[in-house]
C-alpha cells in the first residue's frame, strides 16, 4: 500500500495523543481505516479493541467496510478487535449499562429527530397561542412585520430551528428547564430569545418525562454524567477501549468532546481527524469547531493531509481563493475567523494516482450585486447552455429552501 507524503507521518503513529486536520477529499476514511488495521495487527493485545467514532449512521457503514477490506488484504482475521459506532450509540451503551447511576429508568425510550420535530411543534404551538404572537410580532422589524402575514408560517418554521439549536446548547451546557429561571437573571433585555424560549423549554422537558422518553442530548449529557459519578463505570470503558479514533471531529460539542477525552484518560491513546473548513453543523447544532481548534493546540503530535486527489485545479484554485478571501477581506470582521487557512494541494508523489485533468470540466465564477441579478444570471445561462447540450440535464444548487 502507497500513502502520499502528507499521509506517510499519520500511518507512522503508534501512541499518544494525536491531531490531523485534513483538506477536502485528503483521504480521511482510508487513513483511519489504515491506520487502525495497523494498529490492531501490531499494537493490540488479546482482549483489547480499537474504537472508531463517527458522526452519521452511513458513515458507520462505510467505516466497517473499508477496514473490513484491509484486514482481509492483510490476512489479519481477528474481527472482533475493533468497533465502529456513531457517539449516540457509544453514549446509549454506556448510559444502559448503569442508568440507576443518574436516576433514569432503565425501561426508557428514545426521542428520534423527527419524533422531536413534533414534540417541540407541539410546545410551540401552546407557547404561540398563549402569549408567542405577540413576543414573536414584537422582535421583527418594520419589513418583517409587512411579510410576516403572507410568510408566517414559513418564520415560524425558522423558529422551530432556532428553539432546536437553542435547547441542544442548553443541554449539553448542563442548563436544565427547572434552573433556566435563575440563569436567565444575567440577561437584561427583555426579549433575550433564551428568555422567550424558557417555558417552550420547560413544556418540551415536561411533556419528555411523562412520555418516558430521552432525546439524543440527554442521553449524551447523561452518559458523561454516568462517567463521572461512576469510577467502574469509567474504568470499564476505559480498559475496553485501547485506542480511540474519531472522525469527522469538526461537529464535535462538548460533551462529546468530554466523553472520548475521559475514556481514553487511562491508555493516553486518541486521535481526532476532522477538517475545521468543512464545518457545516455549527449552523443548526451545538456542534462547534473551536474544539477541536483547541485540542490541535494541545495534542502530542499534529499532521496535516494536505493532499486532495478528487478535483481538479480549477476546482482546488477557486476554494483556496474562496477560503483565502474569507479571511482576509470578508466584509463581516467576524467571519474571518470561521476558516482555517489551510490550503488543498494536488497529489503528488504516487505513480498512478493524479487529480482529475481540468480539461474534463469547465468551471466559471461571477460576483454578482443582488440576488435578483443572480437570478439573471444564472437563467441566462441555462438557456446558453441548453443550446449547446439539448440532452443533457441540469442542476442548480441554492443556498436556502425559500429562494
Amino acid at each position: 500500500m502507497g500513502f502520499r507524503v502528507d499521509q506517510k507521518p499519520v500511518m507512522e503513529y503508534s501512541e499518544g495523543i494525536m491531531a490531523v486536520p485534513a483538506v477536502p477529499g485528503a483521504g480521511k476514511t482510508f487513513i483511519v481505516a489504515n491506520l487502525a488495521a495497523k494498529i490492531i495487527k501490531e499494537k493490540l493485545k488479546k482482549r483489547e479493541k480499537v474504537l472508531i467514532v463517527t458522526y452519521m449512521n452511513s458513515a458507520v457503514n462505510n467505516f466497517k467496510n473499508r477496514i473490513k477490506c484491509v484486514l482481509e488484504e492483510q490476512d489479519i482475521k481477528d474481527i472482533n478487535s475493533y468497533e465502529v459506532m456513531t457517539i449516540h450509540s457509544l453514549a446509549l451503551r454506556i448510559l444502559k449499562d448503569r442508568p440507576d447511576v443518574v436516576n433514569v429508568n432503565e425501561n426508557f425510550k428514545i426521542l428520534d429527530e423527527a419524533q422531536k420535530s413534533v414534540y417541540l411543534n407541539e410546545c410551540i404551538k401552546s407557547w404561540r397561542k398563549f402569549k408567542g404572537e405577540r413576543i414573536f410580532k414584537n422582535v421583527l422589524n418594520e419589513n418583517g412585520l409587512k411579510s410576516y402575514n403572507n410568510k408566517q408560517e414559513r418564520y415560524w418554521n425558522n423558529f422551530l430551528t432556532i428553539v432546536t439549536a437553542l435547547i441542544s446548547e442548553l443541554k449539553l451546557n448542563d442548563i436544565q428547564a427547572e434552573n433556566l429561571d435563575n440563569k436567565l437573571k444575567i440577561f437584561n433585555n427583555k426579549f433575550s430569545v433564551i428568555r422567550d424560549i424558557s417555558d417552550i423549554y420547560k413544556n418540551y422537558t415536561k411533556r419528555l418525562k411523562l412520555d418516558g422518553y430521552l432525546d439524543y442530548d440527554d442521553i449524551l449529557i447523561l452518559a458523561y454524567k454516568a462517567l463521572k459519578r461512576d469510577k467502574k463505570l469509567r474504568e470499564k470503558f476505559q480498559k475496553k477501549y485501547t485506542y480511540i479514533f474519531e472522525d469527522e471531529c469538526q461537529d464535535s460539542n462538548i460533551v462529546q468532546y468530554k466523553i472520548l477525552t475521559m475514556l481514553s484518560e487511562k491508555s493516553g491513546n486518541l486521535v481526532r481527524v476532522g477538517d475545521i473548513n468543512q464545518s457545516i453543523m455549527a449552523t443548526f447544532t451545538p456542534s462547534d469547531p473551536k474544539f477541536f481548534k483547541e485540542f490541535c493546540s494541545k495534542a502530542d503530535k499534529k499532521y496535516t493531509m494536505y493532499m486532495a486527489g478528487r478535483s481538479s485545479k480549477k476546482i482546488i484554485d477557486l476554494a483556496n481563493y474562496l477560503v483565502e478571501f474569507i479571511i482576509n477581506n470578508h466584509y463581516q470582521k467576524q467571519c474571518r475567523e470561521a476558516l482555517q487557512n489551510q490550503k488543498i494541494q494536488e497529489v503528488k508523489g504516487i505513480e498512478g494516482l493524479k487529480n482529475p485533468s481540468n480539461d474534463e470540466s469547465n468551471l466559471y465564477a461571477f460576483l454578482l450585486p443582488s440576488w435578483d441579478k443572480e437570478i439573471e444570471k444564472v437563467i441566462e445561462s441555462i438557456k446558453i447552455f441548453k443550446k449547446k447540450h439539448p440532452n443533457e440535464t441540469i442542476g442548480v444548487l441554492i443556498t436556502s429552501n425559500y429562494k
